[in-house]
């Protein structure tokens, strides 16, 4: 089941001149239907230029399984 990747704090970034580039928009997840949340939320605003953001990197719970490759580059800080 695909599940979109949502980002928050962009605002922050923007005021740092920074802008957020996304990589993927959503992760391929496998597990209880009832238990996989309908997103992926992923803080942004405390990131710094060149700070990248990988599949591995995202806090996913143990009972749900991440189909798609971890090494896969979700989003990277750029100005």
């Amino acid at each position: 089941m695909k599940i979109p990747i949502k980002f928050s704090g962009q605002e922050n970034l923007e005021s740092k001149r920074l802008v957020l580039e996304t990589h993927i928009t959503s992760i391929e997840l496998q597990g209880d239907v009832e238990k996989i949340p309908e997103s992926i939320d992923i803080d942004v605003s405390n990131m710094n230029f060149d700070n990248r953001i990988l599949l591995k990197d995202i806090s996913i719970p143990k009972y749900i399984s991440v189909l798609s490759d971890p090494k896969a580059l979700v989003a990277i800080i750029t100005n």
